[in-house]
């Protein structure tokens, strides 16, 4: 898909498969058999104007499958209270026993040193399981990536004050 299929359908498809992983995602956080907490689970398809910005900045605004050039067309956020909580999750495999995840599109943020980012994060780069596509409605996300961030509601305040 190129930029304009993007802007006229695929947002709304990214949006829509971005509430799908929302919705997985909250209904694990909220079995009380997992006992995690977890702020409200954030979700979104990027907005066609940033992607735009994002496709010149790489040269790539005219490139027709930018679905294969840019991971984080659909995303949601995870916002843990503390780290304790965080590796709970991690631990937990919720993540891959309810995606795909692509491991080498997917990011482990640490610290780096004389860097002043400090961003600390885990982004998983995922696709609907087997099993999710196979229910009603579900098969036109087949393929599509979603971005899932984790982190501390203090490193999420300290991303959005030095973005």
């Amino acid at each position: 898909m190129n930029y304009e299929e993007y802007r006229e359908q695929g947002e709304a498809e990214y949006d829509a498969l971005s509430e799908v992983v929302r919705g997985i995602l909250k209904g694990q956080i909220n079995d009380p058999a997992n006992s995690l907490r977890c702020q409200p689970i954030q979700n979104r398809a990027k907005a066609s104007m940033s992607l735009k910005k994002k496709l010149e900045a790489r040269g790539l605004l005219g490139a027709e499958n930018i679905e294969e050039e840019i991971k984080d067309l659909a995303g949601c956020r995870m916002i843990f209270y503390t780290n304790v909580e965080v590796n709970k999750f991690l631990q937990s495999r919720l993540i891959t026993d309810n995606f795909d995840v692509d491991w080498e599109k997917s990011k482990f943020h640490e610290p780096i040193e004389d860097d002043d980012s400090r961003y600390v994060a885990t982004h998983y780069t995922v696709r609907l399981n087997a099993e999710t596509l196979a229910q009603e409605g579900m098969g036109r996300f087949e393929g599509m990536l979603c971005e899932i961030q984790v982190q501390t509601i203090l490193n999420h305040a300290w991303a959005e004050t030095t973005h």
